[in-house]
């Protein structure tokens, strides 16, 4: 992961993949953070990289002014140097969170052999808000091939100016396998010669969880809300967030996260009704206290 979260949220997801299985992380840091705790950054396993002039200076380029631009360059050099001490590298954001019916070393083993990548399904979490660990996520309609209509049974009042029913991105992540030459690890792609790789398979019964900031309640709706072009006659999100906000303020937009948001017994089932619901408890606190002890 590249990355300026806060060393909370760093080092949650440190402990999540660690507690997984994962034999290394690699975190690249474009934001200092000394105040992460020392059981991080002793952790054998765990290879931090601050992302400073000196570390551009190595990598022989400047400083690219696009994210993904700084994601792929540190990915890349993170697949490069993985191999071949390990088969299968995965690209995720610090929000972002793998969860798995089964161990992902067994499933990454039982993957077509063919594959130069593997594709993991996407699912947001349903919002808590009294701060417990999420334990229901949400799938795109896409995922089990719904057609997208869906998204207005789902959401009667708000499904016609949704585009996948996630507040962030509904783009799949992907484990690249390492040692394949030429290649570049993207946010969302294996990439050769500026060409996307065709041969993608998919990983079952591995999710991409992306979790949205502890901090909100069902009054208020992330900032960062995921932009789109919406389609004639509707809006897209932010366009929409806006609109509650000015014309009917704090009620309108607690209508919005209890409908289309917030971990309600309606929502589950009706998301449970088209397949699109995964329940999974994500502890990342447990996990924290499990892998790094009682000083992180």
């Amino acid at each position: 992961t590249t990355t300026d979260a806060s060393a909370q949220a760093i080092t949650r997801w440190a402990a999540h993949h660690l507690a997984l299985g994962a034999d290394a992380l690699h975190i690249y840091l474009e934001e200092d953070r000394e105040d992460l705790p020392d059981a991080v950054w002793q952790d054998a396993r765990v290879s931090i990289t601050r992302c400073t002039p000196t570390y551009r200076q190595a990598v022989g380029k400047p400083r690219p002014e696009r994210r993904a631009q700084r994601h792929t360059v540190n990915a890349t050099r993170a697949l490069r140097a993985t191999a071949p001490t390990l088969h299968w590298l995965g690209h995720l954001d610090a929000d972002e969170f793998l969860l798995a019916v089964a161990p992902i070393a067994k499933a990454l083993a039982a993957s077509d052999s063919a594959a130069a990548f593997l594709r993991m399904e996407p699912v947001e979490a349903l919002a808590t808000a009294d701060g417990t660990p999420p334990s229901a996520f949400k799938r795109t309609p896409n995922a089990p091939g719904l057609d997208p209509a869906v998204l207005q049974d789902l959401y009667p009042t708000f499904g016609l100016h949704l585009e996948s029913g996630f507040l962030g991105s509904s783009a799949s992540k992907v484990f690249a396998r390492t040692g394949l030459p030429d290649t570049r690890l993207a946010r969302h792609a294996l990439r050769k010669r500026g060409q996307d790789v065709g041969n993608a398979s998919p990983l079952p019964a591995v999710y991409v969880a992306h979790v949205l900031p502890p901090n909100w309640d069902n009054t208020r709706v992330p900032a960062k809300a995921k932009r789109r072009d919406a389609p004639p006659g509707t809006l897209s999100l932010p366009e929409l967030l806006d609109y509650l906000q000015r014309s009917e303020g704090e009620p309108g937009l607690r209508a919005f996260v209890n409908e289309v948001c917030a971990d309600t017994p309606d929502l589950r089932a009706r998301l449970a009704a088209q397949d699109l619901l995964i329940e999974a408890t994500l502890d990342l606190d447990a996990a924290v206290a499990k892998v790094f002890g009682q000083q992180a």
